[in-house]
């Protein structure tokens, strides 16, 4: 199930204090009686519900899972329902049937990059974006600083290998290779904090590959663990939402480890290399590479990535080639024959009926297999889905 579906996720979000406080002014700031109002993500409709607070006399709702349906009835239950159109789908493809004033969105991912905010922004800015039209937040940066940080990097570390009598290299060397969350303590940043990547409303690339070279000199003498990152944002002219170390409730900072703690002093350099990359599908892949000196006199040198960090057998790479043969499995034939069922005219228990005499001895009863069509048909964050909903009337 995807997380973002849980209404435990979105409760921790709407019970954020500075988060919640931060939106509602930048969007009464920003919103003007009578204005059109599209929210991308809107999770539980709170902010497009803050819109209509505001004065919007339109709010359209783009949520890509279930928790729309909680959107739905908030709408009802605050009186705003015929204000507010929701469409279930995915932000990318959408159509609005007007231009919006304000566009509002909070996709920020702990290290800003993950949840496609710069390409879902940029493409909703150039086609429903009325000229001189706002956007929501008005830029984001994602600050990166060398941190000393003892008991998060202890956490990487699987056991040693006199406890068990195995050597747990391969596993730490994975670990280590991989980001982690963390509350950072503000008095472990070894040098002050830079910008390594920024989102501007008013200059959208519409990709996300941010790379930054950044070189820090130590303040203070230390164990430098690795880099620790948060974001900035400006959601208005006036307003912040800053998860500084140690982070807000509903963003905690993020920590890019080192292979080995490193020795530091006051004056010494350290140079980190970050690039990231988002695929389409979302999430991101890290690499960072650092050099730490002491004058001219090279240190320690370490390169890394969360792609060594993700275990991919050789059979599943030779299957992601464009030029593999795909065949279907004993799987795909059964999925196949309940597409092919889809006739316009036969209901999901005729379906059932038919694909159970058609693979005999794979459910255990119609009414699994019943469930399992209902699986196959009603993916709610594909494009037929999103069509429909649109077709709904609000």
């Amino acid at each position: 199930m995807d997380p973002y579906t849980s209404i435990a996720v979105h409760h921790k979000l709407i019970c954020d204090r500075q988060r919640m406080d931060a939106y509602r002014l930048a969007i009464s700031e920003s919103v003007k009686p009578g204005d059109v109002v599209l929210d991308i993500g809107c999770g539980t409709g709170v902010l497009g519900l803050m819109a209509c607070q505001a004065g919007a006399k339109r709010v359209y709702a783009v949520e890509r899972t279930d928790i729309i349906e909680v959107a739905r009835e908030m709408a009802k239950t605050n009186h705003v329902a015929r204000r507010m159109r929701f469409l279930h789908g995915d932000a990318d493809s959408i159509a609005l049937p007007e231009p919006v004033d304000v566009i509002v969105s909070e996709l920020i991912s702990k290290a800003v990059l993950g949840q496609r905010m710069e390409e879902l922004l940029a493409r909703a800015r150039k086609q429903f974006l009325k000229p001189g039209g706002i956007v929501i937040p008005v830029d984001t940066e994602f600050r990166v600083a060398p941190v000393e940080e003892e008991s998060a990097y202890g956490v990487l570390e699987p056991p040693d290998s006199r406890e068990y009598g195995i050597d747990f290299s391969v596993v730490r060397n994975l670990m280590l290779n991989n980001i982690m969350a963390l509350r950072a303590n503000p008095g472990g940043l070894l040098a002050p904090d830079q910008v390594a990547y920024r989102v501007e409303a008013e200059n959208l690339a519409g990709s996300s590959h941010p790379r930054a070279r950044l070189v820090f000199r130590v303040q203070r003498p230390g164990r430098l663990h690795g880099f620790c990152g948060w974001f900035t944002a400006r959601l208005s002219e006036r307003v912040r939402l800053d998860a500084t170390p140690p982070g807000l409730m509903s963003w905690d900072n993020v920590l890019y480890p080192l292979p080995r703690p490193v020795a530091v002093e006051p004056g010494m350099t350290v140079d980190l290399d970050l690039r990231g990359v988002q695929p389409p599908s979302g999430g991101a892949i890290w690499h960072w590479s650092t050099r730490v000196q002491r004058g001219r006199r090279q240190v320690a040198v370490f390169a890394q990535s969360t792609f060594r960090g993700s275990m991919v057998a050789r059979r599943t790479l030779l299957r992601s080639r464009p030029t593999t043969k795909p065949a279907l499995s004993g799987w795909g034939e059964i999925e196949r024959a309940i597409l092919c069922g889809c006739d316009g005219e036969s209901s999901i228990r005729q379906i059932a009926e038919r694909v159970m005499d058609a693979f005999p001895g794979i459910f255990s009863s119609r009414e699994q297999a019943e469930d399992v069509i209902q699986g196959v048909l009603f993916d709610r964050t594909g494009p037929a889905a999103l069509a429909e909903d649109q077709r709904k009337p609000t």
